[in-house]
């Protein structure tokens, strides 16, 4: 029986981003990009690098946010070039002073939210409990608009028993028809360990993603889901020639899983035979991890799909989610982030789950943004690095 074990570790923080990885650090062999990121079409690099001006406004409103714990805020997204902070109520004097300074940087709307995001959380405790306790419900996530405006269910069929799951719910809620998200390397990975090796699960075969190198009191792990093991388990590299490490903190309800290893402060880059992406495979350094907003553009480095970008993570943008982790346990998993791959194709697949969800960091390096979690259709459930920072008090090894 798999266990929540929250566990904040001791030592020293540093946040945001560190100093840029150098080349140097990469393992011998590696293939070598002439042009960074090559893979990325075009019109997608564009995207990722024209919203680092929105990224670095956006974290000066977040971070104010976190340490206020102030009660109203709803949520904060990237919309027509700038970005809009959703309020409940009138924001604090320090995330006012925030908005300001954030002005320096893009351009800031404060936006009046009908509820706060702490309300919806509250509000849909209720339907994840009923999808909990009913796993062969079509009914399967629940997301919160960035907006505060209500809540999201979705169902994998009609809307048939509706009215049950949704009874005493006290705020507006939408119900959608969606195909549901399952829980979903590279390869031969050797020591010190990158983000996007594949990682085999010793119990029982079971494959995943690593995320990303972390580091917290002066011990390293690296950070994937938590459906992909337990506590205790041990994992291989992706063809069982290499002992990893074995897990040693779990969230169960955050898809968080710390491996206790050697590792690495880069990340598997590029494309995986037979995957979404075939092209060549190349690593990237890690330059330290930021929040999540509404409206970015992400991509996510995959062992099975390899290196895939055109995700936007949605305006229905906090999800909990429910599926059988590899024990064929059913669990819910909150707090997560909801995206969509914005041209229909699919966003990732099984086996993908753990791994690095980033942004670009200038032209040759990364900025963590979380973990996957699951995939269904064009979307991806991931979590945040920030919801793991809370955790386990973790920042990226860079």
């Amino acid at each position: 029986m798999k266990r929540l074990s929250a566990i904040i570790l001791a030592g020293s923080l540093t946040f945001g981003f560190g100093p840029a990885a150098s080349a140097d650090d990469e393992k011998p062999g590696v293939q070598k990009e002439s042009t960074p990121f090559s893979y990325i079409a075009p019109a997608d690099r564009e995207k990722l690098m024209a919203q680092i001006p929105l990224q670095q406004a956006a974290g000066k409103i977040r971070w104010a946010v976190e340490r206020a714990k102030a009660p109203g805020f709803a949520g904060i997204a990237f919309r027509d070039g700038q970005v809009v902070l959703w309020w409940k109520g009138s924001p604090p004097a320090d995330v006012q002073t925030a908005v300001v300074s954030a002005q320096e940087k893009a351009p800031v709307q404060t936006r009046s939210a009908p509820h706060s995001l702490a309300e919806l959380q509250a509000a849909s405790a209720a339907m994840v409990a009923r999808m909990r306790a009913n796993p062969t419900s079509p009914f399967h996530t629940v997301t919160i608009p960035v907006d505060g405006s209500g809540l999201v269910m979705q169902t994998e069929s009609d809307q048939a028993g509706a009215a049950s799951i949704l009874q005493d719910v006290a705020v507006p809620v939408r119900v959608e028809k969606h195909e549901r998200i399952t829980p979903a390397g590279r390869l031969n990975d050797s020591s010190p360990f990158y983000g996007g090796m594949r990682l085999n699960n010793n119990d029982n075969g079971a494959f995943c993603t690593a995320g990303f190198g972390v580091v917290a009191g002066g011990a390293e792990y690296l950070l994937t889901a938590g459906h992909c093991g337990r506590i205790n388990g041990s994992h291989n590299n992706g063809n069982d020639s290499i002992f990893v490490g074995t897990a040693t903190h779990e969230h169960v309800a955050h898809d968080l899983l710390l491996i206790s290893t050697n590792a690495g402060s880069r990340i598997w880059d590029g494309g995986v035979p037979g995957g979404l992406n075939t092209g060549g495979e190349f690593t990237k350094g890690v330059a330290g991890w930021d929040w999540a907003y509404s409206g970015e553009f992400v991509c996510h480095s995959g062992s099975r799909s390899g290196a895939v970008c055109s995700i936007q993570n949605s305006g229905n943008f906090t999800a909990t989610t429910c599926g059988n982790d590899v024990y064929g346990n059913y669990e819910c998993y909150s707090d997560l982030i909801y995206s969509e791959r914005t041209n229909g194709s699919p966003a990732c697949q099984g086996g993908d789950s753990g791994g690095p969800v980033f942004t670009l960091s200038g032209t040759a390096n990364v900025v963590a943004k979380g973990t996957v979690t699951g995939c269904g259709g064009n979307a991806m459930t991931y979590q945040d690095f920030g919801t793991a920072w809370r955790d386990f008090g973790i920042t990226t090894i860079t």
